[in-house]
C-alpha cells in the first residue's frame, strides 16, 4: 500500500472531513489515470472505491465518456 500525505490545512481548505477528502483524492486520481489510459475502467473504479456502474455514473457526472472507442474502430464496426 502506498500512502500520500497531505497537510491538515489542505483538508480544511477544501472544507472536507477526512473521509470525504480521501474519497475525493481517490476519485481524482482514478479519473486522472483513467483519462490517461493508465488504468482500465475496472481498475479505476477499484481505485476510486466504487463499483464499475458507480464509476461510470461518476464519469458521466464529470462529462467524461465512459467508453473510449477509437473512431476508426467504430466506423469499421458500423460498416460490418
Amino acid at each position: 500500500m502506498k500512502v500520500v500525505e497531505f497537510d491538515d490545512r489542505m483538508v480544511s481548505e477544501v472544507n472536507s472531513d477526512d473521509a470525504e477528502f480521501e474519497s475525493d483524492v481517490r476519485l481524482g486520481a482514478a479519473l486522472s489515470f483513467y483519462l490517461r489510459h493508465r488504468l482500465t475502467l475496472g481498475q479505476a473504479a477499484e481505485m476510486g472505491a466504487l463499483s464499475q456502474y458507480e464509476f461510470i455514473r461518476f464519469l458521466n457526472r464529470c462529462g467524461v465518456a465512459s467508453l473510449d472507442y477509437p473512431s476508426a474502430d467504430l466506423e469499421r464496426e458500423a460498416r460490418a
